[in-house]
């Protein structure tokens, strides 16, 4: 921690998770002149770097709760602060998303294939703006906003549960909590639901950090998540997340100038990558036949890495932060001393 406030291994965590995902977007999903290709069945793994985005939730949402004082009265502002933190850039790349389905269906008469466009039905609009698509049977504007959904459903949880599991809550209330989450795994609802046991991996980690809850029930608890996950056939994304939760535990403050810039652009990134990748190949497949060779491949696949960086730097500066300082402006109803900003 390069602070009483900064867990530092978080940067190049959020960083090289939201690298993955796009490299797998990139060379094994969205772009058909980068497939097939011989290295699909290896960025495919990629995908899991949002089971560590929810591990990193799990962990670092309780942790500023529990220095900022978070207090049920409390739960307005923290959604708030949260939806203004994340809603605002998501609303914006999205706009780059609508603009390219309109453009391909001015052009050739239908949406981008794959990716079927909502239309601007009342249903999807406000599902899109609610981040609840999946509820209503409606699609995406940007389809990696799935994950989205989940997040805030996480918030939700954690802002009526945490004052229940906060430094000084007995451990069978921990226990009771922790398990109750853990058995969401298998029961039918939220998507939330479906990923409990990824932020479960966190939120222990930071019992195991920040509170006097017993260690044997935490690693017993752990045990339980990663059986439970497990038993609906996600050993591999299990694994990756044990590994993360493990990395974050142990306090390291490894960080690096190149991971830490990933870290700071990773959401900027994660939300602008699907468009900045429709519109690149849609010009450059127009003037070169670049993606007929492997060769070619690479050398595309490199210039759509490289634009989409450029452009989450950009987007980050010019979009991102000011909501984040925005954000940072919705106090908790109670200042706690040394608490974050």
């Amino acid at each position: 921690m390069s602070d009483s406030r900064h867990v530092t291994i978080l940067d190049p965590m959020r960083g090289v998770a939201a690298l993955a995902v796009v490299i797998f977007h990139y060379l094994g999903s969205i772009l058909p002149t980068l497939r097939p290709n011989g290295v699909e069945h290896i960025v495919e793994y990629g995908k899991m770097g949002v089971q560590v985005f929810f591990v990193i939730s799990g962990f670092v949402i309780p942790y500023a709760m529990q220095r900022g004082g978070y207090v049920w009265s409390d739960l307005g502002r923290f959604m708030l602060r949260r939806f203004v933190r994340i809603g605002p850039p998501a609303y914006i790349a999205a706009l780059a998303v609508i603009a390219f389905h309109l453009l391909a269906i001015m052009i050739n008469g239908r949406p981008v294939d794959g990716d079927p466009f909502p239309g601007f039905g009342f249903t999807a609009v406000f599902a899109n703006l609610t981040f609840t698509a999946e509820y209503f049977g409606t699609g995406w504007y940007n389809f990696v906003y799935w994950s989205l959904t989940t997040e805030f459903e996480y918030y939700l949880v954690l802002a009526l549960v945490f004052p229940l599991i906060a430094v000084g809550s007995p451990n069978w209330r921990v226990a009771l909590i922790m398990a109750g989450m853990i058995l969401l795994t298998w029961a039918p609802g939220p998507s939330f639901f479906h990923y409990a046991v990824y932020f479960v991996l966190g939120i222990l980690v930071f019992l195991w950090r920040e509170t006097s809850t017993d260690h044997r029930l935490l690693l017993f608890l752990g045990l339980a998540a990663c059986l439970a996950g497990i038993s609906q056939g996600w050993s591999t994304p299990i694994a990756v997340s044990l590994v993360a939760a493990l990395i974050i535990a142990s306090g390291t403050p490894f960080r690096t100038g190149p991971t830490d810039l990933l870290g700071d652009i990773s959401y900027s990134l994660y939300i602008t990558h699907v468009p900045v990748a429709y519109f690149a190949e849609t010009v450059i497949k127009r003037v070169t036949d670049l993606h007929t060779t492997a060769g070619g491949k690479a050398v595309l696949f490199i210039l759509y890495l490289t634009l989409a960086l450029a452009v989450a730097a950009l987007f980050r500066r010019v979009v991102e932060k000011p909501f984040l300082h925005l954000s940072k402006r919705i106090k908790a109803r109670r200042i706690v001393p040394n608490g974050p900003a």
